[in-house]
């Protein structure tokens, strides 16, 4: 599990999230379910609502990894792709999350600099799987 634990006391111990994680979209009841999943998983999380706004957030807060929607007004999540790689900041591991599951769609995804591409409606499996795999990976580089 994502989690480590801090000792506060003698006998009291609070768990500490592992991972910061953002995610974007427009659809605000999505967001905050989607939020809300990965939070019960043990990580950090933000939610925001347009691409604009995670361009605000993202230094800031340093996430670890970014789940964004493509169809959102104003920015795309293609374009938010293409702004976050092209960022001086850390580099995220991106996920486009999409209900455009299209050959064209999900490779100008990846062209644009998303790592993974997944289509909605996302399983709690496919969340959990993708973030443990992420996770591991990152601990066993430090």
């Amino acid at each position: 599990m994502p989690w480590s634990a801090a000792l506060i006391g003698p006998r009291v111990v609070i768990p500490l999230p592992q991972g910061r994680v953002l995610v974007v979209d427009d659809n605000e009841d999505l967001a905050q379910l989607f939020s809300t999943v990965i939070l019960s998983l043990g990580y950090d999380v933000q939610t925001v609502y347009s691409a604009t706004d995670a361009l605000k957030v993202i230094q800031g807060y340093s996430p670890h990894v970014i789940f964004s929607d493509i169809g959102m007004p104003g920015l795309s999540g293609h374009d938010l792709a293409q702004a976050i790689r092209s960022g001086t900041w850390t580099q995220p591991f991106l996920v486009a999350v999409s209900g455009w599951n299209d050959a064209r769609t999900v490779s100008k995804s990846l062209e644009v600099g998303f790592d993974v591409h997944l289509v909605k409606p996302v399983s709690f499996d496919q969340v959990f799987t993708l973030l443990r795999d992420h996770f591991e990976a990152f601990d066993t580089r430090r």
